[in-house]
Parts: C-alpha cells; sequence; structure tokens
C-alpha cells in the first residue's frame, strides 16, 4: 500500500472503518441482523457501505510506484452494486437492498468477502487498482453503458498496481463529522446521543491505532499464532481484548494478523 510521507493510505482508512461501523453498531437500538447467522456478513455489509460512501464523499488520490499522484473520475472507486446510493439500517439481513446478498448466503453462495469483491476496480485487501475478468461486467451492473464500461475498463488496464491514498487536509478533522457527512445524524439519533471525537489523523495522534494494540496483545498470548492452540478467533478476540482492555472484534483482528507483513513478524522474533 503505497502513500506519500503524511497521507493515509488503504489500511488506515480500514482501521477507520472498524471503528465507525463498531461505533454505528452501538447506536442502534437493534441487533444487526435478525438472524445470528447473519451477523458476520451483516457487519461485512456495514463496513463496505461505510467504505463506498466514504470514498464517494471523500474522494481518494491514486499514488504511483513512483510516488506521483493522479485525480480520476469518481467511477473508479465504484461498487457493483452502488452502495453509495444505498441506505442502510439495522437489522441489515432485512433491508431489500441486501436480499440477494442474504439469499445466496443461506445457501453457501456468498460470503462476506465477496460483498468487497464487488468492488469494479480496486482490490478490498490492499487497495490497489486491478483489472479483474469481470471488471467490464461489474462497471455495467453498476449503471454504466457499454461503451462507457469498455472505457472505463481500458483507463483501469493502464493504472494496474496504482494504491488509493487520502490527504487528511481534505477530511474531517473527527470521525463523527465523517460519519455524519456520509450518512447524516441517523445513526447517532436512535441510540447513544455522545460520539466520542478522535482525530480522523489518529493513525498519527491521537487516539491510538488498532493495529500495534492487536499485533502487541497477540505476540504476548500467542507467540508462536494461535492455531496451534486450537482457539478459534472468537476465542482469541475475547482474549485480547481482556488484554487491550479495550473490546476487540474478531474480524478485526484476523485482518490485522493476517495482512501483517514479513518485516513486522520479524521485529516481533526479535
Amino acid at each position: 500500500m503505497i502513500a506519500p510521507e503524511g497521507y493515509l493510505c488503504w489500511s488506515d482508512i480500514l482501521e477507520c472503518v472498524d471503528i465507525w461501523a463498531e461505533e454505528v453498531e452501538r447506536c442502534q437500538r437493534v441487533r444487526i441482523a435478525e438472524k445470528k447467522a447473519n451477523d458476520s456478513l451483516a457487519r461485512m455489509v456495514l463496513k463496505t457501505w461505510l467504505l463506498a460512501n466514504f470514498m464517494y464523499e471523500f474522494e481518494p488520490i491514486l499514488c504511483g510506484k513512483d510516488g506521483s499522484l493522479l485525480r480520476v473520475p469518481r467511477w473508479m472507486w465504484f461498487h457493483a452494486d452502488r452502495l453509495d446510493a444505498c441506505s442502510i439500517a439495522s437489522p441489515v439481513d432485512k433491508r431489500g437492498e441486501y436480499n440477494l446478498y442474504f439469499t445466496q448466503h443461506s445457501k453457501g453462495l456468498f460470503s462476506e468477502k465477496d460483498v468487497g469483491n464487488r468492488f469494479c476496480a480496486l482490490d478490498p485487501r490492499t487497495g490497489l487498482i486491478r483489472l479483474r475478468n469481470n471488471t467490464r461486467s461489474l462497471f455495467i451492473y453498476a449503471w454504466m453503458d457499454e461503451e462507457d464500461a469498455e472505457a472505463a475498463t481500458q483507463l483501469v488496464n493502464k493504472m494496474i498496481g496504482m494504491s488509493v491514498c487520502w490527504n487528511p487536509k481534505d477530511l474531517p478533522s473527527t470521525d463523527q463529522d465523517i460519519l455524519r457527512a456520509i450518512w447524516g445524524d441517523s445513526p447517532f439519533e436512535t441510540g447513544s446521543p455522545s460520539v466520542e471525537h478522535t482525530e480522523v489523523r489518529m493513525r498519527k495522534v491521537g487516539r491510538p491505532a488498532l493495529t500495534p494494540i492487536i499485533l502487541s496483545a497477540y505476540d504476548d498470548l500467542y507467540p508462536c499464532g494461535h492455531h496451534i492452540t486450537g482457539h478459534s478467533w472468537e476465542i482469541v478476540a475475547r482474549r485480547l481484548s481482556d488484554k487491550a482492555g479495550r473490546s476487540l472484534k474478531p474480524d478485526t483482528i484476523a485482518r490485522t494478523v493476517n495482512r501483517r507483513s514479513p518485516l513486522d513478524t520479524e521485529q516481533s522474533e526479535q
């Protein structure tokens, strides 16, 4: 994930999305999903919705491997299901916009990772521009006509490997202001009226980033990894939450541990 010094990269925003999703879920009076079996998928839909709408309101900048910066049309960040044009509320599995997700999920034909994989030109794990076999079809599904979709696909092909980033100066200074920009007041009217003010640049200053907290606690509890203990991510989450003194979600921990670089692992072993 490439970004100029002082810019926010994809992993920074994914950490923010985790925090925003927890805050939104906390402020709702009802469960995230009506059926418990749908909880994980519902949370992923919420996070992807937040990410898609964040990118719609605060457009990323592309960064090349040489550090060059480029602004491109908004459709580069489109999700095939145009989540930026959808509404969302709990329980998510009762929303008509996402009915097909949960219907296919119940048949074992759709998983949490498939939600992010429907970004037309973005790799949801790395934030890199990618060209998939169905990129053109995804653009068409996202309301483009065939000619525009073909032109968009050709442009994507020229930008493969470029990374999205944000200049913090282009963003509101608090998480609350960002959430209000992409959602309005609804998350705060239905639950707790207070949402902690934290700097969106908390990866640099202010509220501690989740990554070092998670990795430090994980390495202390599982120096050889948790798989040899037979512990599930849910058990890992409970143990790390107790050690860190804050609530940590299993999917947040799993993504943080799985995406750590070899350098992180080497440093933790020294």
